[in-house]
């Protein structure tokens, strides 16, 4: 199940966040380098919740906590 998260998520924020990368998201991927800013984290968050069926805790979702891909999935994979 924790590949199929990541695979979940990856595909997500690709589809959200692509065109502001101009190339497909990894997970090693800095999010400050993908062009992705306060304003479009809180949009892949929003589709994160849709698609796992959860209610992230607002606290929790400083944008600065997340330097790479990888730390969203983690954070992800903790709450599913």
């Amino acid at each position: 199940m924790s590949n199929e998260v990541e695979s979940r998520i990856i595909a997500i924020l690709n589809k959200q966040l692509s065109e502001l990368a101009g190339k497909e998201i990894e997970i090693e991927d800095e999010l400050i380098n993908l062009g992705i800013n306060s304003v479009e984290f809180i949009k892949a968050i929003i589709a994160l919740e849709k698609e796992f069926d959860l209610d992230l805790e607002d606290e929790d979702l400083d944008f600065n906590r997340f330097k790479v891909v990888g730390d969203l999935v983690s954070y992800i994979k903790e709450k599913v």
